[in-house]
């Protein structure tokens, strides 16, 4: 399944329309609301416009970094770093019955910690070079092999520098999505494309 991030500065450069477009491509089973250097304000008013898009495109909304936001805001869930804070305060303020996220790098350990503490799914990363981020570590795709089978039922997603070209390795060593963000926005022949082109990855790893 693809777990989209918005781009870094979507709240200026990504029209409500052009992400419904990309959407109803159905390619997307997740969006993840990341603004990292934008005003809750703004995060607030932008949150607001999108989400009638993804319940219509029945994809869950999720946000970065602030699960009590998330939960005021009745999104999806939420997703913390490891400098974000404890597993077990996010869900504590994000609430049972929503997606509760967490990023484990390269470590089974964090993972496992994680899992003690309510999340939902194990983000492992980043697997190849990005620009979206400074990368803190770059595990190889058996590390996915490695928690698919310590972590039973958990929904394990990959994420770090993921495009069409590289994303079938990553879903052979076992994961259940892929959080893309310039994978997608910055695809030579645009998003909608980019879109259509994970589904049939996807789609083609599940047969």
């Amino acid at each position: 399944m693809l777990y989209l991030l918005t781009p870094p500065d979507a709240a200026r450069s990504l029209t409500p329309s052009a992400l419904a477009a990309v959407l109803e491509t159905g390619a997307v089973s997740w969006l993840q609301l990341r603004l990292k250097d934008t005003a809750e304000a703004d995060i607030i008013v932008y949150a607001r416009a999108i989400q009638p898009l993804c319940a219509r495109a029945n994809v869950k909304l999720i946000l970065n970094d602030s699960p009590a936001l998330a939960a005021t805001l009745q999104l999806d869930g939420a997703h913390v770093g490891s400098d974000d804070m404890p597993l077990n305060e996010a869900r504590a303020a994000l609430g049972t019955g929503k997606i509760l996220g967490a990023s484990c790098y390269d470590n089974l350990e964090t993972a496992s910690v994680a899992v003690a503490e309510g999340a939902d799914y194990l983000a492992f990363g980043a697997f190849f070079d990005t620009t979206t981020k400074t990368a803190k570590t770059r595990p190889a795709p058996e590390l996915l092999t490695a928690a698919k089978q310590r972590f039973p039922g958990k929904i394990l997603v990959a994420i770090g520098g993921i495009t069409v070209d590289n994303a079938g390795a990553l879903l052979a060593h076992g994961a259940d999505m892929l959080a893309v963000t310039a994978g997608v926005w910055q695809h030579p022949n645009g998003a909608i494309t980019a879109a259509h082109d994970f589904k049939t990855i996807m789609d083609k790893a599940r047969l």
